[in-house]
Formats: structure tokens, sequence, C-alpha cells
């Protein structure tokens, strides 16, 4: 039910500060990864949180309501630079070069059915070996639910080899959250 309510009915639903923070910790890597490598810095990225939380309420301004006072929107935003900072831990943006950031990818089945999605980030190294990248912001799953975890990032492989011919030889989800601060991956077999 929740499905059709979300996405067939379209039913309008009260923004979450857990689901405000994953946007905007996504914009924030998103626009990182297009600055110069040198740039690309935990302060760096730090420094984008409130310019980009300020387009996000422009955009969407019922988010501006999530908070009763500057206090609770202060830890929250301390909350995302958390984050941010522990992506820097899993990975070193300066040490690559994306080919795409949320890259449109869709593919049409036989039967018909249409698949398609946004892939946070494609890496291609010189040899032609594509890495999918996600950026995850909830808590990393315990390791006998990974797999599950791991369904959506399968989900876009499947998506760039029906459309590409192309098939990604590693998955990597990261989840820079208290429980693990390592990449979550699955390399093609």
């Amino acid at each position: 039910m929740l499905y059709r309510f979300r996405v067939l009915d379209r039913l309008p639903e009260p923004p979450s500060a857990a689901a405000a923070r994953g946007t905007l910790v996504h914009a924030v890597l998103e626009r990182c990864s297009t600055t110069r490598r040198q740039g690309r810095t935990p302060d760096a990225a730090r420094s984008l949180l409130a310019p980009e939380w300020e387009r996000l309420t422009e955009a969407a301004p019922e988010l501006a309501g999530l908070f009763e006072a500057d206090e609770q929107r202060d830890v929250w935003l301390a909350e995302a630079a958390g984050m941010l900072d522990r992506y820097f831990t899993l990975e070193d943006p300066r040490r690559l070069e994306p080919a795409h950031r949320e890259l449109h990818c869709e593919a049409v089945l036989e039967s018909g059915l249409l698949l398609r999605g946004y892939i946070d980030r494609l890496d291609v190294a010189p040899g032609g070996e594509v890495r999918i990248v996600d950026y995850k912001t909830g808590n990393a799953p315990r390791e006998e639910f990974e797999a599950r975890a791991l369904f959506q990032m399968r989900f876009y492989a499947l998506v760039l080899w029906r459309s590409q011919g192309s098939v990604p030889k590693l998955l990597a989800a990261h989840v820079p959250r208290q429980r693990r601060d390592r990449p979550v991956c699955a390399r093609r077999g």
C-alpha cells in the first residue's frame, strides 16, 4: 500500500529530517565532485552545507519548517557535517574523476517493462572497468542484510548492462554511518 500511496497515487507526504539530510549530503557530495581535485576536502565539503541547504529550502520551502528553532537546525547540520567527514574516511575524492554524477539510466525489457534509475556516481577506469557508487545516508546494514542492501546496486548494473552493454566491475554503496565506516561492495564474479 505504501508503494501505491507514494508512487501511483502520489499522495503528498510531510518532509522528514532524515530524508532531507540525505538529500543535503547527496547534493554536497555531487557539488564537491564537480570542483577541482585539490579542492575536494572535508573542510570544502562542510563549507557547502549551508549554501546547499539554502538552495534546497528555496526549491522546497516546506523543508524550512522541519525545525522549530535554529539550535535544532544547527544540530542537524552538524550531524550532516559528521556524515561528510566519515565519507572522507571511506575514500579520497581527490584521487578520482567521476565519469558521471546523478546519471539517469533506463532500459526497456522485451516484456515492455521500463527499468530506470539515477546512479549517484559512475567511475570508469582507464582500462574501461566501470564502478557504480551509491551514497547511502542511513545506518549501515548488518552483514546478514548486506545482500538486500545491494539489490539497488545490482538493479543499476542490470539497467546499465541492458542500455549500454557494459557490466560494472564493482558496485560500492558508501555508508558513512556509525556501525560501519567502509563501503559495502560487490564485485562482478
